[in-house]
């Protein structure tokens, strides 16, 4: 019951905000069948490591997507194993919603985890947690920004009550001078929840700072940095990420 009444909660937040990582917009034309496009990153930061990213969306109308996304989680501490052992996987789809005339998205999802981070058994197991999360683009040619938030829920308690779940959220928003160039500002922030029967929760970090992005047609090279301002002692913070949209 506990867990139902948390997943209600978050759901309806999510709702509320309205909020990979990208929104996929399906391309317009006349081609038999529905449009559908994919897009892949490659990442890596100082606290989630190396990790991959994919994205599919299936433009069922001019304003309506299907999308679907798969994060490969790579660093061997979210999985405490070897070898690929355990290593966590994320999954889930969900639909976009283009207004504004295509400059605006808006694409809530529903993901699940696979491993052993959120359920903090020993060994691997399918569906350890589930990820509702929503997604804001936005960006006209000039004016560009995002906006994200994703809750992950274990489903399994771990042995000593104590859980893993996470609140993650950013939001970013920048300017294009040119059509290969643009700059802004970066805020990410990541919270853990250690379970409802302790109250705990802690700030694992809070990244505020620049980023310059360069583009082409079909991908964009963003490179950001600035301060991890939740320790005591504020560190810095740096992000690369690579992607492509086919």
């Amino acid at each position: 019951m506990q867990t139902f009444k948390r997943l209600s909660s978050v759901l309806i937040a999510s709702t509320l905000l309205l909020a990979s990582p990208a929104t996929l917009l399906a391309d317009e034309g006349d081609k038999d069948g529905p449009e559908t496009s994919i897009a892949m990153s490659l990442n890596q930061d100082i606290f989630f490591g190396f990790y991959g990213t994919a994205q599919v969306g299936v433009g069922l109308t001019e304003s309506f997507d299907l999308t679907f996304y798969s994060i490969l989680w790579t660093i061997p501490a979210f999985g405490a194993g070897s070898g690929g052992q355990n290593l966590w996987t994320e999954w889930g789809g969900g639909v976009n919603l283009k207004l504004l005339d295509g400059n605006l998205g808006i694409n809530p999802q529903f993901g699940i985890t696979n491993g052993t981070l959120l359920a903090g058994t020993r060994r691997g197991r399918v569906v350890e947690g589930i990820v509702p999360n929503i997604t804001i683009n936005y960006s006209d040619g000039l004016i560009e920004g995002q906006i994200y938030a994703g809750f992950y829920i274990g489903l399994r308690e771990q042995t000593d009550n104590a859980r893993n779940d996470f609140i993650h959220y950013w939001a970013n928003v920048g300017v294009a001078p040119t059509s290969w160039l643009s700059v802004g500002a970066h805020w990410e922030h990541l919270v853990q929840n250690f379970g409802a029967d302790t109250g705990e929760v802690e700030d694992v970090y809070q990244w505020i700072g620049p980023y310059i992005q360069a583009s082409s047609g079909v991908g964009f090279l963003r490179f950001s940095a600035g301060v991890d301002v939740a320790p005591d002692d504020p560190q810095d913070f740096y992000k690369v990420t690579a992607g492509v949209t086919l």
